[in-house]
């Protein structure tokens, strides 16, 4: 197979890496011993900064190694936690890698186009507290860690709790070289972008043979469920976005470096804006015509609800609203005083309905009735709509909509109702067509000992499509 996991934007997601160096240019690099201390090192400051336990077992380890390159993948599946979404994972792993980061930056001689800075005072949220540093303790940090990388152990300045505690420095066995000679990080930071592709498990990439499998030194192993083969649970636990929405999930979140209020000071301000300048910002999820809808209905009481977050669940395609301003319960038929209720969506069955974080609500497991959807606010719908958008996907593997309704000349992935001008082809010969140009990029391949572009096999594919178009004409 050669499939891929669409991480939607937005949804919910587990922690995950992607992991790969040359081995020519690396002989000295155990990938093994390599993984294993990036797992311990990810596992420590997850219960620094969040007080969240977990080791190896929690951890799916894919291989998709060959003779020239080691390439693993690393799915966290922390104990009922996930993250909000990929960009929030972003910018944590961004966060604990800084120190490495700023290495790499002061050996290039000035700031990494590939792997952006974090910056200063980036801010984590979750059951426990944390206060950013100033800039100038910040500025004296990265000197020190420069310095002291390979060293020896340095104090850690980049959180400060209720005392002071120490860091390990020693980061340097996540710095690579690429095929050029060039430093640069064992872990690949473009992975954790909008709607991004993700190789699947049992997937090789297009003309190659290698697909993810579990790894040798991988230790963990999925909860066994009836009538669910092993084979499955494994292809299930390396989905990235498929978590299930339940009671007492916690999300970690982790906001964006250039975030210069904290999040209670921004809920404090959009409390003075009205509906329309809130759901501009922030806190607008991918289905604004949902959320301007759920918006109306949370003025019971006289009070107008605001939309304080929200969270997506793509495995079962339900959106999570929290609400703020209005605690109106259908539980006790009045407002709490203090708890906030929730809003979920579902939008298979097209239905919303009210939960609660009140302690006895949340004890008699409450969930109100079922309400449906308005017809504008249904999937169908909202496809419909989208229709004339044309959906392509950079070299990066990100996906992008675009108006134009002309067929896409690069990158194309899908388009509806659109003539491709092979009606007339016997599908024998686009098959055998398909099949010489697999071969043609596996020569290639074997004879030039290199990995062809993803640029390069879209341009194969469209020279197929042409030379097809000519032969039937």
């Amino acid at each position: 197979m050669h499939c891929y996991e669409v991480i939607p934007e937005g949804a919910v997601c587990h922690l995950y890496f992607d992991l790969e160096f040359i081995k020519q240019t690396n002989p000295k690099h155990d990938g093994k011993q390599m993984v294993a201390k990036l797992i311990q090192y990810v596992c420590q400051k997850l219960g620094e900064l969040y007080n969240i336990p977990c080791s190896v077992k929690d951890v799916l380890n894919l291989d998709s190694s060959t003779h020239e390159k080691f390439s693993r993948h690393l799915v966290f599946h922390l104990p009922n936690v996930a993250f909000r979404n990929n960009i929030h994972v972003g910018n944590f792993i961004r966060t604990i890698m800084q120190p490495v980061i700023e290495v790499l930056e002061k050996r290039r001689g000035g700031i990494d186009q590939e792997t952006p800075r974090t910056g200063d005072g980036a801010l984590l949220s979750a059951s426990t507290a944390f206060v950013p540093v100033t800039p100038d303790k910040r500025k004296h940090l990265n000197a020190e860690v420069s310095e002291n990388l390979s060293s020896k152990r340095i104090k850690s300045t980049l959180w400060e709790k209720s005392e002071e505690r120490t860091l390990d420095p020693d980061l340097s066995f996540l710095i690579v070289k690429d095929k050029c000679g060039t430093d640069q990080l064992f872990v690949d930071l473009g992975v954790y972008t909008r709607n991004r592709n993700f190789r699947l498990y049992g997937s090789s990439k297009l003309g190659k043979n290698t697909s993810f499998q579990v790894a040798e030194d991988n230790q963990f192993t999925p909860k066994p469920q009836d009538n669910v083969s092993k084979e499955e649970l494994i292809f299930l636990s390396s989905l990235v976005s498929n978590v299930r929405f339940v009671d007492g999930l916690t999300i970690l979140t982790c906001d964006s470096p250039d975030t210069k209020k904290s999040k209670e000071q921004r809920i404090q301000d959009n409390s003075y804006h009205s509906v329309s300048e809130t759901m501009g910002g922030y806190y607008c999820s991918p289905y604004p015509e949902i959320d301007n809808f759920i918006i109306g209905q949370t003025n019971k009481g006289g009070v107008q609800g605001v939309l304080r977050r929200w969270n997506y669940f793509s495995s079962e395609e339900l959106i999570v609203y929290d609400i703020s301003k209005n605690h109106w319960c259908e539980n006790i038929g009045r407002a709490h005083k203090s708890n906030n209720i929730m809003i979920v969506v579902d939008l298979k069955r097209e239905i919303w309905y009210q939960k609660c974080y009140d302690p006895v609500c949340r004890a008699q497991r409450f969930r109100s009735e079922s309400h449906p959807l308005p017809h504008e606010c249904c999937l169908d719908f909202l496809i419909d709509m989208d229709n004339e958008f044309v959906f392509t996907m950079d070299e990066d593997g990100n996906i992008k909509a675009s108006q134009n309704k002309t067929r896409a000349t690069q990158n194309h992935i899908f388009v509806e109702n659109v003539d491709t001008g092979f009606d007339n082809v016997d599908d024998a010969m686009l098959l055998e067509a398909a099949e010489d140009t697999e071969f043609i990029v596996e020569l290639h391949s074997e004879l030039s000992g290199e990995e062809l572009s993803d640029n390069d096999l879209l341009a194969a594919v469209e020279e197929l499509e042409a030379s097809v178009s000519v032969d039937t004409k």
